[in-house]
């Protein structure tokens, strides 16, 4: 398939140019965009103004990926941290905050704030290397950022914090040698997983101490992620299969299954108790949304690609990356099943259309629509001595047991509720 540069348009143009001319035609609620002018557009998170941040390739730039902010209104700002040989955006905050680090050989992590002013950090009394410092971090309302480095040449992770005044804090739960860093909430609270057979998954209070949680009579427990009133959203193993769960701020546990689903991948809660995150089942890869009485919607903003990240934000909209196997490529979605989305009239389709047909004769004539097929595994994840979480970056592998680090867990006489739940529309 190729792509279609056009220059010199706004934004908003261009998304409404690229969605009347390219076949990604969204379902019912959701729109499916590209950063314009550039290819393979990743999602990492989307925040309550609507605001959705992430990364995607610019034309001549093949292997350095750029920033990018989408607006409620569709207009796009692209960004690159000069010091840095790619930017890879992994959180934003109500602030429109965004932080992010160097995929390639890492180095310092960054943040940018609202006005677009960049600030980059390094983990103090680290010595700069291949595949030593930051990568994955995530950040609070409050400006504190966690996150994970290496301080080793592809050596094992550990924790750290930065505060909104630029005093960073490592850590590790007590007995562990590696350690994936998340989600961090309001309150401080970080949530994680590590190889120490006391905190196999962990919740670091702001205080600095460490509790652990698995699933009652789980084989294993997969963390998710944590939102303001501390409830954790994840998916355990049982049975052989995956479920999704719910555990509060008092230690008691909801889990829950969609019928018919092989993989249940949980990636996001918000202040509401709504979680969402990706399911397989019949052979397709699908987002689902679960609101708050437990209600499970299934989603496929685009048939023909696979949902491989998903975020959401506490007005219920969701954001994230769909894979399309037939061209290799990432593209964006945002939105809520079965909401209303405004489409421009038919006439205006019509003419941009028209306009669209004449960029495409004049770049095929300047030899300007070439589009270069990105693997989405070239903005994959990287190997910290574990598997990081997957919210870090999407990837195409159907989802499974490989997704996030494992953690053994056993039965206790803690509060536990089963909810089936109906079939999912």
């Amino acid at each position: 398939m190729r792509k279609i540069f056009v220059p010199r348009l706004t934004a908003s143009a261009v998304t409404v140019l690229l969605t009347g001319l390219l076949p990604f035609p969204a379902n019912a609620g959701f729109i499916t965009f590209e950063v314009p002018g550039g290819n393979n557009t990743t999602v990492s998170a989307n925040n309550d103004a609507g605001t959705v941040a992430g990364s995607y390739y610019a034309p001549g730039s093949p292997l350095s990926p750029r920033g990018y902010l989408r607006d409620a209104n569709g207009n796009f700002t692209s960004f690159d941290v000069p010091e840095l040989a790619s930017t890879i955006v992994t959180g934003i905050n109500n602030a429109g905050t965004v932080v992010g680090y160097n995929t390639f050989g890492y180095g310092p992590g960054f943040l940018r704030d609202a006005p677009g002013n960049i600030t980059t950090f390094q983990i103090p009394g680290i010595s700069p290397g291949f595949l030593v410092g930051v990568v994955g971090p995530k950040v609070n309302d409050a400006g504190t950022i966690a996150g994970n480095y290496s301080s080793l040449s592809n050596g094992p992770s550990h924790g750290f914090l930065r505060d909104a005044a630029g005093n960073i804090t490592t850590f590790d739960p007590p007995g562990s040698s590696s350690t994936q860093v998340g989600a961090i909430n309001n309150a401080g609270t970080v949530l994680g997983n590590s190889n120490s057979p006391s905190f196999p998954n962990f919740l670091r209070a702001a205080a600095g101490n460490f509790s652990t949680f698995s699933v009652p009579g789980s084989d294993s427990t997969l963390f998710g992620a944590i939102n303001n009133a501390g409830t954790v959203a994840g998916t355990f193993v049982a049975g052989g299969l995956q479920h999704g769960f719910l555990r509060d701020a008092a230690d008691n546990f909801t889990t829950f299954d969609i019928p018919g689903a092989k993989v249940i991948d949980v990636e996001a809660i918000n202040d509401l108790g709504m979680v969402a995150g990706i399911v397989t089942a019949g052979g397709l890869q699908q987002g689902f949304l679960r609101d708050a009485a437990g209600n499970v919607t299934a989603f496929d903003p685009l048939p023909s690609g696979l949902v491989v990240d998903v975020s959401l934000n506490n007005a219920g909209v969701l954001a994230g990356t769909i894979f399309l196997p037939t061209n290799s490529d990432n593209i964006g979605f945002v939105g809520t099943p079965g909401a209303a989305v405004p489409e421009p009239p038919s006439i205006v389709l019509l003419g941009l259309g028209v306009a669209g047909l004449a960029i495409v004769s004049i770049g095929i004539a300047g030899g300007g629509v070439a589009r270069t097929a990105m693997s989405v595994r070239s903005l994959g994840r990287v190997d910290l001595g574990g598997r990081p979480p997957r919210s870090t970056r999407p990837d195409a592998r159907p989802i499974g047991l490989t997704s996030r680090q494992e953690s053994s867990g056993k039965e206790d006489s803690r509060k536990l509720e089963t909810f089936q739940m109906e079939p999912c529309g």
